[in-house]
């Protein structure tokens, strides 16, 4: 009777190995196609011809002659994240005016709702520390709301490590929220 029992206990192990193999080869096709997908993504800062496509995908709020000025601004950048033509994610690199500013900002990270969780917010963020390090930036900082949940273990996967909470950092919807304040080192 024990033998039948180490049987089929083995049976179940070999099941669950086939299973589990099955798994793994569904996670790796999915990886290829998100990889072949992010093939047709372009990363570029903002041009005025962007403006459009800003408000009607990132900031439906705000007014094109909003977004051009902001565009325009000589010491901010924004990154927009192109897949088939169309804006769909978006993020503000500032840079300090003092002299001297080894540091710059990045803020305002947004990807559409139906292209989350394929690699766009990580390739945005990895763009702008190219671009950070192109002007002679050695340390990104970062600022994100302290509930999303998505967006800080992503940062700290790219190396990010939190250095504060400001308190009511920013309101929205009429309600104070608090920021998570982090920083990555870019090298040098």
């Amino acid at each position: 009777m024990k033998r039948k029992r180490k049987s089929s206990n083995f049976l179940e192990r070999v099941e669950n190995h086939k299973k589990l193999r099955v798994s793994y080869f569904l996670i790796y096709l999915s990886i290829l196609f998100t990889m072949a997908e992010l093939q047709n993504l372009s990363l570029r800062e903002a041009e005025l011809r962007d403006a459009e496509q800003i408000q009607r995908n990132i900031f439906p709020n705000k007014t094109i002659e909003q977004i051009e000025n902001r565009i325009n601004s000589a010491h901010k950048r924004r990154i927009v994240a192109e897949y088939n033509n169309e804006i769909i994610g978006y993020a503000v690199l500032a840079f300090r005016t003092v002299p001297h500013a080894h540091t710059a900002l990045l803020h305002s990270l947004f990807v559409k709702e139906n292209f989350r969780n394929v690699g766009i917010g990580r390739a945005i963020v990895e763009y702008a520390e190219r671009l950070a390090l192109q002007n002679g930036i050695e340390i990104l900082l970062l600022e994100a709301g302290a509930e999303n949940k998505n967006a800080i273990p992503l940062y700290k996967k790219l190396g990010f490590e939190e250095y504060g909470l400001l308190k009511n950092g920013y309101k929205k919807d009429g309600n104070y929220k608090d920021l998570a304040l982090m920083k990555k080192s870019l090298g040098k």
